[in-house]
């Protein structure tokens, strides 16, 4: 049975996703009754009668603004439910894991760290939740869950032009920082696998992975499958071969198993970037079910998915002359 704080919480969280509904019945509601009142309006004016049909456009315009607000007040309701659940349910699950110094449910990496991270793709709209920064043994630690988007415009055979919006990354971002920064940068690509071209795969924009920013410093190990693998670009093949030691290259995929997507990992000054294309977005709370054990079932899933993003960050600290 849920003790007294969870069943306030639970009330809370029935009503706000409540309010939720009622928003996404009645915003598409008001919005078509604008556009009905605004095409009557221009009726109006072109039989004749110009001062009412001016009314009505006016009274129809209203109608829009009213419909935009409230498009506006359910946004506002979905961020207080994210930050409520985080504060009061994520934030103590991080903790049993992470030394947390900063936790903000509906905050992300910020514009200039995606416009300069070498390992992700191009976009053009970008959105993100649960940014975390701390320490996870001994090594500071940053996260977010990352959402970016590409722009597509396609024109039908009567030139009308409709813009669509694709996505080319899901799923979370991790800096770690290491003990001593290295002198120039190693990038680790995941290649294109047929294999991996399935559920959340198949909606990514074809030709995704040509929209990275790809030099043409590679190098290859003596792996001959890692190489088939991934493709890694260096400032200095040297570098390269320091840190990927055939112990190494084993973490790496057995970090990619965990994955469960497309793995991409940027070794760059002081920091190593894992950007892992997975299609997820953790630490969720979904659908309210009237259910007294909802948010012990919701703590245990958030736990399971925490354990799963620090297993691949443990795969990274095993090499242990970096961090």
């Amino acid at each position: 049975m849920a003790n007294s704080d969870d069943k306030q919480l639970l009330s809370q969280i029935a009503s706000n996703q409540k309010r939720q509904r009622g928003g996404l019945i009645l915003t598409p509601i008001l919005f078509f009754i604008a556009m009905g009142i605004i095409m009557a309006g221009i009726s109006t004016i072109q039989s004749g009668n110009t001062a009412l049909g001016i009314c009505i456009i006016l009274v129809g315009i209203v109608a829009f603004i009213l419909s935009a607000k409230y498009l506006e007040h359910l946004s506002d309701q979905k961020n207080k439910m994210k930050e409520l659940v985080g504060q009061s349910v994520v934030r103590e699950i991080l903790a049993e894991r992470i030394a947390i110094e900063q936790y903000n449910p509906n905050q992300y990496f910020n514009r200039d760290f995606l416009e300069h991270c070498s390992i992700l793709p191009n976009y053009d709209r970008s959105s993100g939740s649960d940014y975390i920064s701390g320490t996870y043994r001994g090594v500071p630690i940053t996260y977010c869950d990352l959402h970016l988007e590409v722009e597509q415009e396609s024109t039908d055979s009567d030139g009308n032009t409709t813009t669509s919006y694709y996505t080319v990354f899901r799923g979370p971002v991790i800096n770690l920082a290491l003990r001593q920064p290295l002198n120039g940068y190693v990038r680790i690509r995941e290649r294109r696998n047929p294999r991996k071209e399935k559920g959340f795969f198949s909606g990514i924009i074809n030709g995704a992975a040509d929209l990275f920013n790809i030099d043409r410093n590679t190098v290859e190990t003596e792996n001959a499958q890692f190489n088939q693998q991934f493709k890694v670009d260096t400032s200095d093949p040297q570098l390269a071969f320091y840190i990927l030691t055939p112990q190494f290259m084993e973490h790496i995929v057995q970090a990619d198993m965990i994955v469960n997507g497309y793995t991409n990992i940027e070794f760059n000054q002081g920091i190593v970037t894992l950007a892992l294309n997975n299609g997820t977005d953790a630490f969720e709370l979904g659908k309210y079910k009237k259910n007294d054990q909802f948010l012990e079932e919701a703590r245990q899933r958030f736990r399971y998915e925490l354990n799963s993003i620090l297993s691949i960050v443990d795969e990274m600290l095993t090499k242990e002359n970096l961090f």
